[in-house]
């Protein structure tokens, strides 16, 4: 071998030599590529979604981006955002829920106005067995909330069983309290809670579920549970 390539030979070799021995440097790491135009527009739909509190959008656009560029930049910011957005827009659904259990009328009732709130029984759920729960504002009887058995449609009902007095064990959000309740006079299937103002106070204060031992005079004991989260106050109104 001429001199000169021996010479450019030998540095070379050494190179080869510790690279087979692991001495050489580890080649740097592959950088992420960046975004492609649709992801990076696909990252700026689910970005305008979060800022306008568009929860529920938000979440199927983020596992769009997730579903169509895998590995990108934009994957990884979605996933990072994506768990909390889920949450608020669980949150937010629930609340709809909630607030869709509730109705409230304004009527006339013999030429006299008056307001009610009303929510049915979850559990009991059915049709022919759930309890609902109303609260009522009337101009001349005055405010007053009370448990009635069906929907009215169904005069011989015999109600609940209770008398002139009695006391209801129930849990308000799992804290159990004692309700004094009475039977109307006038016999409907109903039973008057008699401090009706403390009991739309725990509503207004953000009372979540209400759990109330009851009897029935043909089904026997039960418990009759209403999800009461959803509660509006200002609703159900107030005549000046």
């Amino acid at each position: 071998m001429p001199r000169i390539a021996r010479r450019l030979a030998a540095p070379v070799l050494l190179a080869l030599a510790l690279a087979a021995c692991g001495d050489a440097p580890a080649p740097a790491p592959p950088q992420p590529a960046g975004n492609s135009a649709q992801a990076q527009q696909d990252l700026d739909a689910f970005r305008q979604l979060i800022a306008a509190g568009s929860d529920e959008f938000a979440v199927t656009m983020g596992r769009e981006v997730l579903r169509k560029h895998p590995g990108s930049p934009a994957a990884a910011e979605v996933a990072a955002a994506l768990p909390a957005a889920e949450q608020r827009a669980k949150a937010k659904a629930d609340a709809k829920r909630l607030a869709a259990l509730w109705t409230y009328l304004t009527n006339d009732l013999r030429g006299v106005r008056q307001h009610t709130a009303s929510i049915h029984s979850s559990v009991p759920g059915s049709a022919a067995e759930r309890v609902r729960l109303i609260l009522r504002r009337h101009v001349e009887w005055g405010q007053s909330v009370y448990l009635f058995d069906g929907d009215g449609s169904d005069r011989s009902r015999k109600g609940f069983v209770c008398g002139k007095a009695c006391r209801l064990p129930a849990r308000i959000d799992g804290v159990a309290v004692a309700l004094a309740a009475h039977s109307p006079e006038t016999g409907e299937p109903a039973l008057f809670i008699d401090d009706d103002a403390g009991f739309i106070a725990r509503l207004a204060g953000g009372a979540k579920t209400i759990e109330i031992d009851l009897r029935h005079a043909t089904r026997g004991p039960f418990t009759a549970v209403f999800e009461v989260g959803g509660y509006d106050d200002p609703k159900f109104l107030r005549d000046p």
